[in-house]
């Protein structure tokens, strides 16, 4: 930090609901209904497997086979650690080399 002390990092994010959203039939109201959808673990597997996903459209294999190299995912993954406008900015920059990625 500013002051010369080593910051510590808490990442942590909202609760997510693990439970297929097809299943929770029983919800009706919208708002609660809104909750769910915003919670959904999928969103969050969704980018996971995105970002190791294969890249069938890069013949030359220059990213080793991967949508996102390993190096990015490594600079994603320091930039989490320095909060959500360093993150952003980081995937910002990567993200236009790596259409299939998205």
């Amino acid at each position: 930090g500013a002051d010369g002390k080593p910051r510590e990092a808490l990442l942590t994010f909202r609760p997510y609901v693990v439970t297929e959203n097809a299943k929770l039939v029983t919800v009706t109201d919208l708002q609660h209904r809104q909750w769910l959808d915003q919670h959904d673990f999928a969103i969050v597997d969704a980018a996971a497997q995105a970002i190791v996903a294969p890249d069938r459209n890069d013949s030359s294999k220059r990213s080793g086979g991967l949508a996102l190299p390993r190096s990015q995912q490594h600079v994603l993954r320091v930039a989490l650690f320095q909060g959500p406008a360093i993150t952003d900015a980081r995937l910002g920059e990567i993200m236009h080399r790596y259409p299939n990625a998205k």
